[in-house]
């Protein structure tokens, strides 16, 4: 039995290690092609509100809403609205499936609206006190103008792929008679890959480093302070997006198993 467990905790070390490395060979592989290009820089600032319900030891519920707002809170960038359900295989794996609706601003208020089912899963280990979570997504994304005066509305579509990497790691705990209550330090990355016939110059979507803290206040609450550098592609040559975000997060974990 111990033969048994050593072997499932060099597979799944092995596993976390191999999609670390397939995440620095995407970096080496995509980054060094932008050469000579035009980058426009924003400033950034979301708030999200994430929810979790635990049904029972296998299914649950997610759902998160945010707001996005650029220079100095001065201009609305986006709405996202996301609701999922989950199951859970065992303590490390889970797969979900959900749908997404967001819109997008622009000087005259909306002017894009996305419809987004996604396929999603998500892997959670623990290297000692170390949390570390991977996540692979496939998104379907349904886009539609708004109409104005001068032109109509237009729909498109395309497939994006997404992986992320987590690490949490335990900075000290906050109260000895509530050992939950922690401060975390969280490093991440995440790669963003669109595929469609829509796509040309912006295959390589984006590219998200992640760092932060969270104040864990016990297993139910969590708040997120998070800088996301945020580096992407439009689809025009040679173009991209720098993105600098301070990203609040607010995480509500609710279990009706008794």
């Amino acid at each position: 039995m111990k033969k048994v467990t050593n072997l499932h905790t060099v597979t799944s070390r092995s596993a976390s290690i191999g999609a670390v490395v397939i995440l620095l060979l995407l970096n080496s592989l995509l980054l060094p092609a932008f050469g000579q290009k035009e980058v426009v820089r924003t400033d950034q600032q979301w708030i999200q509100y994430f929810t979790q319900v635990q049904l029972d030891t296998h299914w649950l519920m997610l759902a998160d809403a945010g707001y996005r707002v650029q220079d100095g809170f001065t201009k609305r960038s986006l709405y996202i609205l996301r609701m999922g359900a989950g199951y859970r295989i065992n303590e490390t794996h889970r797969l979900i499936m959900g749908f997404v609706h967001t819109g997008s601003y622009g000087n005259e208020g909306l002017k894009l609206m996305e419809y987004r089912p996604y396929q999603e899963w998500g892997i959670a280990q623990r290297l000692g006190k170390i949390g570390l979570k991977h996540r692979f997504r496939i998104e379907e994304r349904f886009f539609k103008t708004v109409a104005t005066e001068e032109l109509p509305s237009e729909a498109s579509f395309n497939f994006r792929f997404r992986y992320s990497a987590m690490v949490s790691i335990p900075l000290v705990t906050l109260s000895a008679r509530y050992p939950e209550r922690k401060l975390l330090l969280d490093v991440g990355e995440e790669i963003f890959v669109n595929a469609g016939q829509d796509i040309v110059y912006n295959v390589f979507d984006q590219n998200r480093v992640l760092l932060g803290t969270t104040v864990r206040f016990c297993k139910r609450l969590a708040l997120s302070i998070t800088y996301n550098h945020q580096f992407r592609a439009l689809n025009q040559a040679n173009t991209y997006r720098l993105d600098r975000v301070f990203w609040l997060g607010l995480r509500n974990n609710i279990s009706m198993v008794r």
